[in-house]
């Protein structure tokens, strides 16, 4: 649970970017081959569970896209990917009292299957995340990059970090509020 809490606080601007050059075991966490990673799952996207506020989802999907894409980008872990359905929140005393919803459902209390729509995305109430496109690229981006090590880590000393993975990857991540303008290395073949 930590490994989304951190991201999330670097991607809301509680900790810098730049800092993620050594994500994992260089924050305390375990060994890289051991360690299941996602930015949030179905509890910790409700208030439960580590994180709390610090836990990006599907309502803040700039970072959430961004965050994902590091982790799928990183050499870290076994990553999974959210597929989550949306729900009206009701927010008292800083507490969704309508943490306990589930998914879609008829009358008669059975899940409704999702929709596909045209331009790809998901219906009937679910957000589908895995569909997005931003991170589904980023799938097949880990992937190809697989059996890779990062490489010519690259930042602005605050929130716009590049790296390569090999000579397979290269992500750039731009989390400032200005134009990142820098020629960088991509390490990839011509």
């Amino acid at each position: 649970f930590r490994y989304g809490k951190y991201l999330g606080e670097a991607f809301r601007g509680n900790n810098q970017l730049k800092y993620l050059n050594n994500f994992g075991e260089g924050w305390g966490m375990i060994d890289r081959h051991d360690a299941l990673v996602f930015i949030d799952n179905h509890d910790n996207q409700r208030g439960h569970g580590a994180g709390g506020d610090m836990i990006l989802t599907f309502r803040v999907s700039k970072w959430y896209k961004m965050a994902t894409a590091y982790m799928l980008a990183w050499p870290y872990g076994y990553t999974r990917v959210m597929s989550s359905y949306y729900w009206d929140q009701w927010w008292e005393n800083g507490q969704d009292k309508n943490d306990w919803i589930g998914p879609p459902h008829d009358g008669s209390f059975n899940i409704i299957s999702p929709s596909i729509n045209a331009d790809g995305s998901c219906g009937n109430g679910w957000i589908c995340e895995h569909r997005w496109r931003q991170i589904y690229n980023m799938v097949e981006f880990r992937n190809v990059a697989h059996g890779t090590d990062m490489n010519d880590w690259w930042d602005n000393g605050s929130n716009q970090i590049a790296f390569c993975r090999g000579n397979k990857g290269f992500l750039a991540i731009n989390n400032d509020g200005w134009d990142l303008k820098e020629t960088l290395q991509t390490c990839l073949p011509a």
